[in-house]
């Protein structure tokens, strides 16, 4: 995903966080390839091997696939059954008693699956960690380049009369020069 965002949005990912002591925004830049380190330059997939059973780090289909379970353990199941490269796979109940060696295991696998941010706050000099959700962020992204597309096409439409195909099929920056135009 952060891959992803990085060719969507670019490798500068502005962001903030409220201090959880006083309050204050705290707004930060982060970099994606700092975050990624090495993993960009890897086309490899590490294995986790655990019981006689081979185990590959989960992809984000492999997730997608277990984001509607609201059972937290049967998610985990279903997910390391996915992650299993034997065929057939082995069943839940096999796969029960290696639920926890096997999450420590992947995570270890994959230093990338999950971003914590160090933080201080340089107002009242708090220090704490917070999570860093690339799912999230992305998809706020993607929802705001969203609303300004619409908001454009509306702008352009209702200027010009063109149908949202017209203005679609337009280059980026030509939609701007005609957008500059129409706000001036």
């Amino acid at each position: 995903l952060l891959r992803m965002r990085s060719t969507m949005f670019g490798e500068r990912i502005p962001a903030w966080v409220g201090c959880e002591h006083c309050g204050e925004r705290l707004e930060l830049t982060l970099d994606a390839d700092i975050l990624l380190g090495a993993a960009c330059d890897s086309d490899t997939r590490p294995e986790l091997e655990l019981a006689g059973f081979r185990f590959r780090v989960p992809s984000t289909r492999d997730l997608a696939a277990v984001a509607a379970e609201r059972d937290t353990t049967v998610a985990a199941l279903r997910l390391l059954r996915l992650c299993c490269m034997a065929r057939p796979a082995p069943t839940a109940a096999a796969l029960e008693p290696l639920l926890d060696e096997a999450a420590i295991g992947l995570a270890a696998l994959d230093p990338t699956a999950e971003f914590t941010l160090d933080l201080a706050c340089e107002v009242c000099a708090h220090r704490w960690s917070a999570p860093f959700d690339i799912g999230a962020l992305l998809w706020e992204e993607v929802a705001a380049r969203a609303r300004a597309l619409l908001d454009e096409v509306h702008l352009l439409a209702h200027a010009y009369g063109w149908s949202e195909a017209e203005i679609l099929a337009l280059s980026e920056r030509r939609r701007a020069a005609y957008l500059d135009r129409v706000c001036a």
